[in-house]
């Protein structure tokens, strides 16, 4: 177990805390060169562990739509050929 997994874990939630990993910009599946990245929700409560989990939760969502992206573009390749054996007229 790595040392960020137990900072994260030893917090319930990520305090409001949200993280935008895009500091050289936003790319799959998004590609946004302009994006930049973001910590929000910062109060005199956030501590270090909050921070770690927000950041850990941001990677998570972030293959999760390129994981999505993925799936959907392949599910609608494997159809096209599907959907042109049925119109055939043998």
């Amino acid at each position: 177990m790595y040392c960020t997994e137990d900072l994260a874990q030893s917090e319930t939630s990520t305090g409001d805390v949200y993280f935008v990993p895009a500091f050289s910009g936003l790319y799959a599946p998004y590609w946004e060169t302009d994006a930049r990245g973001i910590i929000v929700g910062l109060t005199n409560y956030t501590n270090k562990a909050h921070l770690c989990r927000a950041t850990l939760e941001a990677v998570c969502f972030q293959s999760r739509e390129v994981c999505h992206k993925l799936s959907s573009y392949i599910i609608a390749r494997l159809a096209e050929p599907i959907a042109g054996y049925a119109k055939f007229t043998l």
